[in-house]
């Protein structure tokens, strides 16, 4: 009887980690190349408005800049929940 139960539960448990192993790493190499490309749009964009200087003043009043931080924040809240979807989809 012992045998038969430890036999189950090790074909269940290797399946089910197994599954959770490879949903997790989905999500984190998923995770991990969206943000790196993010990570490099936002660089790129960062550098480009450096060389605003002159005015700068302008964007200041208009509120541009909030504006474009409430845009990347909400696509870096989004990468991140559709990375957390991909894990969770593959358990």
């Amino acid at each position: 009887m012992i045998k038969v139960l430890l036999i189950v539960l090790n074909i269940f448990l290797s399946s089910g980690v197994k599954r959770l192993l490879t949903g997790a790493g989905l999500g984190l190499v998923t995770f991990g190349i969206s943000q790196a490309m993010f990570s490099t749009l936002l660089g790129y964009v960062q550098s480009n408005f450096g060389a605003l200087g002159d005015i700068f003043w302008l964007i200041d009043l208009s509120g541009l800049d909030v504006a474009l931080s409430y845009v990347v924040s909400g696509i870096s809240i989004r990468l991140t929940m559709n990375a957390g979807k991909i894990s969770l989809r593959k358990l």
